[in-house]
């Protein structure tokens, strides 16, 4: 069994052999081909594996393009009335250089118009105290006019005021706007156009961009809202910021600016002018804005009426007219009131805007209803001068012949006001009956500081 295979025939091992050997062609062939296959199917396999992953999977540029992209396209544009800034967006307006900052009037081409100069007293409608802004005056006209932008500004605070008059409701708007970073103006009165009601909704309640105050003037109360602090509207010369509706009811609408870089006025108690206007600027450093617009323009807006009969050293008018140690200037019925607060507690002694010959008693409230009592002054201690007036002596003020047109009738008919420095910086004031005589006495003052 062991030699099994020694005792086969030695022919069938040759003849096995002898096969191999006598078909070598047929058996290269047929492993090539198996071989070819397999590497084919490999091949097809392979294929299709970076096929697949190359659909599913990005490039390297494709994967970069993805990764950048956000930071690739363009930053929003900041006039689209989607968008929202931080509330200090201002400080990154260019520092403004020289005082041509605007460029062109607020108006429609071809407007005819008029100005009222600073130091506007409206006793008991908003101004006891001279304004720290001029107006457009439009007189006899009843139309709907545009409020279009001065110049490329930046639109960064909207102001909402409603008013209550006798249970009859109103509401207006002021737009806050800038050229560059140390300079604002604004327009009051004014109703908001489409675009800037779309980037100022008034519906917004957040506590920093909705800072509501109510004051109770005679006769009015008067809510005053700060909207959207934080966000601006970037607009070009000429865009339509707001309308107004001209009539005998409203001839203008005011025209306000701050500066920075202005040199402060210097009233008595600067403390009393603290209040934040915005964006850090004061009503210390209030301007007249017609200052800001080329020669030309700014030429042809104080030829106007309402600059004829302006001295040439104040000819935009004036707002501070506080002369120490006289009667001359803005008091106040309280140790801590502010230029912006309760007019009731306002009074003033100045000079009327339109007509610096012309003297004026403006009383919020206090002194009577409140009201204007004007006269054309003298050296007397009736209807003094009041830039000439000193502690200790008192005066009586009343309205002489031909000085009632700047008087309100109701307040100053009939009636008189005797005025005392009791030193340089307090003051009592009384409110009577008929007209000065020459044994003046107070009976019950009130009393007023600087």
């Amino acid at each position: 069994m062991e030699n099994s295979d020694k005792n086969q025939p030695i022919a069938d091992k040759t003849e096995v052999h002898v096969h191999e050997h006598q078909a070598p062609k047929q058996f290269w062939r047929k492993r090539n081909l198996i071989i070819g296959a397999g590497c084919l199917v490999v091949i097809v396999l392979g294929l299709a594996f970076v096929l697949t992953n190359k659909s599913s999977k990005p490039t390297n540029q494709q994967s970069y393009n993805q990764n950048t992209q956000q930071s690739t396209q363009p930053p929003p544009q900041v006039n689209s009335v989607t968008d929202w800034a931080s509330p200090d967006v201002y400080t990154q307006l260019p520092e403004c250089n020289g005082q041509q900052l605007l460029s062109a009037m607020p108006l429609d081409d071809g407007t005819n118009y008029d100005f009222i100069p600073l130091g506007l007293i409206n006793a008991t409608g908003g101004h006891a105290q001279p304004s720290d802004h001029p107006y457009f005056d439009f007189v006899g006209v009843d139309k709907v006019m545009n409020v279009r932008a001065p110049g490329n500004v930046t639109i960064t605070k909207i102001r909402r005021i409603s008013r209550v008059v006798k249970g009859v409701s109103s509401e207006d708007t002021s737009i806050y706007f800038m050229p560059c970073k140390q300079v604002g103006f604004y327009f009051n009165h004014v109703h908001l156009g489409d675009v800037l009601n779309k980037a100022f909704p008034a519906s917004t309640t957040s506590d920093q961009l909705h800072n509501c105050q109510t004051s109770t003037p005679p006769g009015e109360t008067v809510t005053d809202c700060y909207e959207l602090a934080g966000s601006t509207v970037k607009v070009k010369t000429g865009d339509i910021l707001a309308t107004v509706h001209i009539s005998a009811q409203q001839r203008g609408w005011d025209f306000g600016g701050l500066d920075a870089r202005a040199k402060p006025l210097a009233f008595a108690n600067p403390k009393r002018y603290s209040g934040d206007n915005f964006h850090g600027l004061t009503p210390l450093q209030a301007i007249c804005p017609i200052d800001y617009f080329p020669s030309a323009i700014k030429e042809q807006a104080f030829s106007k009426p309402g600059f004829s009969k302006r001295p040439s050293s104040s000819r935009c008018g004036e707002i501070n007219q506080d002369k120490a140690g006289s009667i001359q200037g803005n008091w106040y019925a309280d140790s801590s009131g502010g230029y912006v607060g309760d007019w009731a507690k306002l009074l003033s002694i100045v000079h009327y805007n339109l007509d610096p010959s012309v003297a004026l008693l403006s009383a919020g409230g206090g002194l009577g209803q409140g009201g204007i009592l004007a006269w054309g002054p003298t050296s007397s201690t009736i209807d003094p001068e009041p830039s000439q007036t000193t502690v200790g002596t008192l005066y009586c003020v009343m309205t002489n012949a031909g000085d009632g047109r700047r008087s309100d009738h109701n307040y100053a008919t009939n009636h008189h006001i005797l005025l005392q420095l009791t030193d340089a910086t307090t003051m009592k004031a009384e409110y009577k009956t008929g007209s000065c005589t020459s044994s003046e006495q107070f009976v019950s003052p009130i009393l007023y500081y600087r």
